[in-house]
This record gives C-alpha cells, structure tokens and sequence, in this order.
C-alpha cells in the first residue's frame, strides 16, 4: 500500500483587482506520484506549512484528504 507524504505547493494567481497573490496548496504523494492535488487553499504560508507538516505526523490517508481540507477551511 505505501503512506502518503504531504507536500506544500506554491502557485501565484490574479485577483479581481489583477494584483499578484501567491497561494499555496498540498500534493498528496505516494510511491513517488502525485495522486491528490489541492492548489489555493491558503494565503498564508505558515498557515499551509502546519497544515502538510500536521498531515504527515499524523500519516494522514489519502482517503481522508479532502475532509482534512475541508475541516481546515471551515476554521
């Protein structure tokens, strides 16, 4: 089966006003490929580190990935 490693992505987009933002967002690793893809999730980069960093403490399953993120942007 093989554990997922989480890794902070960083992507910069436009807002309705055209200014520059860089969000960040999560890829869902396993045996070397990427499976899930979260982009913009955050604006905050530390907010994003803790994220990843508490998905791979806890080894968090690809099959709870999105309830993860779901949670996280509902606080």
């Amino acid at each position: 089966m093989g554990r997922c490693t989480y890794v902070l992505t960083k992507d910069t987009v436009c807002d309705d006003k055209e200014r520059k933002i860089t969000v960040y967002g999560v890829d869902c690793i396993k045996n070397g490929k990427i499976i899930k893809s979260v982009s913009d999730i955050f604006t905050d980069e530390m907010q994003a580190k803790d994220f990843t960093d508490l998905c791979n403490r806890s080894e968090l399953s690809e099959l709870h990935f999105k309830d993860a993120i779901d949670d996280v942007l509902l606080t």
